[in-house]
């Protein structure tokens, strides 16, 4: 076990402000991260054949790039520009690695599991959560997934992870080292230059196509009723920013209707964050009429979970939660604690670096909203 006495003199609380920095150390490198309250991160990196690597994500831009130096003869330097990337990604996709918050430890739904152990109650002192990761099919593995949680911040002290294929068995151990608040707030649009000044590499470049709008332009930007609180008055979370896209490059999930006129919401509270998406429902579907398949408009019924980009498993955990129309937080290795629903013409979805509770009450308020209009 690491030495783990200095977290005996963390000020934990001081770590839900305005940014954090932390150092995670896994076994053959190191991860930095500093995460700040307007959804705008940097992450330094090394580790195995990857690295040094820097990312950056720039909330005032909506902008994000990552820089891997090769390691190795064979192994080049990456580049990664993104444009019109919301803070906080879409639906569990193109987000930093870890959300450092208050309450806020989303790795392969690790807060779904800590509803065992802190639902209903005060968060405090350290959690030990494990599980078994196997998987069936033609991607087959096994192994656990373990974590030590310090429950008042939701900082992950220790992960654990082994899978075992037909070949080989692979083990990771990252330790955390250093957490403490951010004196000053790093300025992330010069960061962003910066390191795009700095690489000689012909960038890869990405568009997610959203931009920010604000509340008077959502009825002329979509064609049905887009749901979303203006007001929380279940948790401190505010309302900082809309997004628009009228179409993306983030996946919809398998098997569902194309994404399109996406609404982004995102609620923060220093740096807790939840996001709202919400996507046009009742899309054009079917066809070619030529092989005997109808077009016609989407129902409730073509849907499903949009986070579901992956095809599932067996290791989906569902936790019901009593909220009108979304049925339960749902969470697998893959995708963080989230929930999901069809609603009139909108399909939205809620997910959140929040205590388990704070996401329960919001879906449930979110619910009430849905049902009383």
């Amino acid at each position: 076990m690491a030495d783990l006495d200095w977290l005996a003199e963390t000020d934990f609380a001081s770590l839900i402000g305005l940014a954090a920095s932390t150092r995670f150390q896994p076994a053959d490198g190191w991860v930095d991260f500093v995460s700040a309250s307007d959804g705008s991160y940097v992450i330094h990196f090394g580790y195995g054949a990857r690295g040094p690597c820097e990312t950056v994500y720039s909330a005032r831009s909506l902008t994000f790039v990552s820089y891997c130096q090769g390691v190795g003869e064979e192994e080049q330097d990456h580049l990664v520009m993104a444009t019109g990337l919301p803070p906080g990604g879409i639906e569990g996709r193109e987000r930093d690695l870890f959300w450092i918050g208050s309450n806020a430890f989303l790795s392969d739904g690790l807060y779904v599991r800590l509803r065992e152990h802190a639902q209903g109650r005060a968060l405090q002192g350290v959690v030990r959560v494990s599980y078994d990761v196997s998987r069936g099919g033609e991607m087959s593995t096994s192994g656990t997934f373990a974590a030590d949680v310090e429950l008042k911040s939701g900082l992950p002290l220790l992960i654990e992870r082994s899978a075992a294929g037909e070949d080989q068995t692979n083990t990771s151990s990252w330790v955390l080292t250093s957490a403490e608040p951010v004196g000053e707030m790093p300025d992330f649009e010069v960061m962003v230059q910066k390191l795009m000044d700095s690489s000689n590499v012909e960038p890869t470049r990405l568009d997610y196509g959203f931009k920010q709008v604000s509340e008077g332009d959502l009825l002329g930007l979509v064609s049905y009723t887009p749901l979303y609180l203006n007001t929380v008055t279940s948790s401190p979370l505010e309302l900082t920013g809309i997004y628009f896209a009228e179409e993306t490059i983030v996946p919809e999930g398998i098997g569902n209707p194309v994404s399109s006129q996406v609404l982004v919401f995102a609620y923060r509270n220093g740096l807790d964050t939840v996001i709202v998406t919400n996507r046009k429902g009742n899309v054009t579907v079917g066809g070619p009429e030529s092989e005997g398949i109808p077009i016609r408009e989407a129902t409730a019924e073509d849907w499903s979970d949009p986070f579901n980009v992956a095809g599932w498993t067996n290791q989906v955990v569902e936790v019901p939660i009593e909220a009108e129309y979304f049925e339960s937080v749902i969470a697998d290795l893959t995708v963080v604690p989230h929930a999901w629903a069809s609603i009139g013409d909108a399909v939205v979805t809620i997910e959140g670096n929040v205590a388990p509770y704070v996401l329960d009450a919001f879906a449930i308020e979110l619910g009430a909203t849905a049902a009383s209009r």
